[in-house]
C-alpha cells in the first residue's frame, strides 16, 4: 500500500522525466548583440535545432566536438556534440571571434529530469565558404571523426518513462530492434538483414 504514494511522490518531484522526449529544444536568442555583430561581419545565424544523438547514451564516449561540417548553397551547417540533461533547452548565439573563428554561445536550461544524454546541436549560418575554427562557449573544439562501421544504439521511451524500443545500428544501417510494451516488458525483436526482417516474439 505504501508503494503507490511513493511512486506518486517521485512523479510529482520530477515532472519533466515522463515527457523527456518532448522537451528537448533550441532557439536563437532574440535581440542578441553577438548575433547582430556577426551579421555585420557577414555571418548570419539563421537556425538551430537540437536532437538526441544515436548511440550517445554511453556518456563516456561523448565529447564536446564538431561532428559534421557541410554547405547547403550559401548556408554553413555545423553539428556539434555535448552532454546535457534529457529535458534541456538551449538559447543560442553566434560570436564571430575573427573571420576564421566562430564561437557557438548558448545558455542551457535544465528542467528537472532524471538522466543525461549525448545531444547534437545543429547550427545553420549564412557564411562565406572557407575553413573555420570553432568554439563552444569560448572553448576551442575539434572535429571528431565517426567510425562508419561502429555499432550504436537509439532508444525511445513511453510517456510513463518505460523503455519503448532499442534500435541497434552498424554505421547508418539498422540491424536489430527490441520492442517493449508500456509496462517495460519486451514483446519482440526484429532482425534486419539483406532487406529481410526476421521477427522473434516473447
Amino acid at each position: 500500500m505504501k508503494l503507490f504514494p511513493l511512486l506518486l511522490a517521485l512523479t510529482l518531484a520530477f515532472p519533466g522525466f515522463t515527457q523527456e522526449h518532448k522537451l528537448l529544444k533550441a532557439e536563437i536568442k532574440s535581440k542578441s548583440k553577438l548575433n547582430k555583430t556577426s551579421t555585420e561581419k557577414g555571418f548570419e545565424f539563421v537556425a538551430i535545432s537540437a536532437r538526441f544523438g544515436k548511440g550517445m547514451e554511453n556518456l563516456t564516449k561523448v565529447e564536446e566536438a564538431v561532428t559534421s561540417i557541410e554547405y547547403s548553397g550559401d548556408t554553413l551547417v555545423v553539428e556539434v556534440s555535448l552532454v546535457a540533461n534529457c529535458c534541456a533547452s538551449f538559447v543560442a548565439e553566434l560570436e564571430t571571434v575573427d573571420n576564421k573563428t566562430l564561437n557557438f554561445v548558448f545558455e542551457k536550461n535544465d528542467i528537472d529530469c532524471l538522466c543525461l544524454k549525448g545531444i547534437y546541436l545543429t547550427y545553420k549560418i549564412l557564411a562565406p565558404k572557407g575553413d573555420y575554427n570553432f568554439q563552444m562557449n569560448g572553448t576551442p573544439i575539434e572535429m571528431r571523426r565517426i567510425d562508419p562501421n561502429k555499432e550504436t544504439e537509439e532508444m525511445e521511451f513511453w510517456d510513463n518513462g518505460n523503455m519503448k524500443s532499442i534500435k541497434m545500428y552498424i554505421g547508418e544501417t539498422l540491424h536489430t530492434e527490441h520492442l517493449y510494451d508500456e509496462s517495460g516488458k519486451r514483446t519482440k525483436t526484429l532482425f534486419h538483414k539483406d532487406g529481410k526482417v526476421i521477427e522473434k516474439s516473447y
